[in-house]
């Protein structure tokens, strides 16, 4: 669903995964979807009217299998429904990252960070997060969010993913007194915790994510590459994963780079797309970055004017691979 929009594509794999699973919730979610997507007007109708008694597992599948930019009529109709079973906290922290990184409506992502039972972590990392995959983010947003997270006195009770967000602001800023004062606290509160199986519990995990990215903010791009690299175990590696991508082909370590970006394509979507895109044309591999490309034109085409410049690179590179 996500990189192909096409029916007849969906429908025989649909078909193949039901054949082994067919009462699984992603086959149920997808059955909705193709109906959403594809159907006339009665199956539309008869889907949106299942949508409210969907479980959360079925919703947030569902969703998922619409983040393509072609569905995006689809995700309208879905996100107000679906926001029962899944907790508004939980849905803004994907519709966030879809409608900024897969549809590049930057400004409406940034616009909803703030809204009424956004997590802590969206509201102050959302920006943070954005900026650094490359979205047009003003330093000023990413300031006003570090502002709001220090004056948070209940900052060290949040996620962990929350915190990092804070630090990794203050570090992105120079704001070295309050990173360092951040990351103190945190070291207390790793030294008195219970470690997990891997001899890590949650408070020293994020002790590595704030270290790691003051030593990537001071331009000290091996280490902070080893650091966050110990980092990506465990359901929180999708956090740091991004910077391991990123500072592995600054480093000169494509392979690595592009196991990481093709790995993030259903975390960070389009941005992810377009920096695999680069990669594969510049080791050679044309016919599949024609498609990369092809896939962040199209995604992009009504994308924000500050991200045109990408998407005029992306129709540029698939006219050039294509030989015209």
């Amino acid at each position: 669903f996500i990189w192909y929009a096409d029916s007849a594509r969906i429908a025989r794999e649909l078909a193949a995964y039901a054949r082994l699973a067919p009462a699984d919730e992603r086959t149920r979610a997808a059955r909705v979807a193709v109906a959403l997507a594809f159907g006339d007007s009665a199956a539309r109708a008869r889907a949106r009217a299942g949508l409210r008694t969907m479980e959360s597992g079925s919703a947030a599948q569902l969703y998922q299998f619409l983040l393509h930019p072609a569905f995006a009529s689809a995700r309208e109709v879905v996100v107000p429904a679906i926001t029962r079973a899944i907790t508004r906290s939980g849905m803004r922290g994907v519709e966030y990252r879809s409608t900024g990184l897969m549809d590049g409506h930057v400004r409406a992502a940034l616009a909803s960070l703030n809204d009424s039972g956004a997590s802590a972590y969206v509201q102050y990392g959302g920006a943070l997060y954005l900026a650094d995959r490359g979205m047009p983010i003003a330093q000023r947003v990413v300031e006003q969010a570090l502002a709001a997270g220090l004056t948070d006195q209940s900052l060290l009770t949040r996620s962990r993913t929350a915190i990092a967000s804070v630090a990794g602001a203050a570090a992105r800023l120079g704001r070295w007194r309050e990173y360092d004062a951040l990351l103190s606290r945190l070291r207390s509160r790793a030294a008195a915790e219970p470690t997990d199986s891997a001899g890590l519990g949650q408070w020293a995990w994020t002790v590595r994510v704030v270290e790691a990215e003051g030593l990537m903010a001071r331009g000290r791009k091996e280490e902070a590459l080893r650091m966050f690299e110990r980092t990506l175990y465990g359901e929180y590696g999708w956090f740091t994963l991004w910077h391991v991508a990123r500072l592995s082909l600054e480093l000169g370590n494509r392979d690595q780079a592009e196991c990481a970006f093709r790995a993030l394509w259903r975390q960070d979507f389009t941005s992810a797309r377009l920096q695999l895109a680069r990669i594969l044309e510049r080791t050679g591999r044309r016919a599949e970055a024609r498609d990369a490309y092809r896939f962040v034109a199209d995604a992009w085409r009504n994308a924000d004017p500050e991200l045109q410049p990408e998407v005029d690179e992306a129709r540029q590179a698939v006219a050039r691979l294509s030989g015209r």
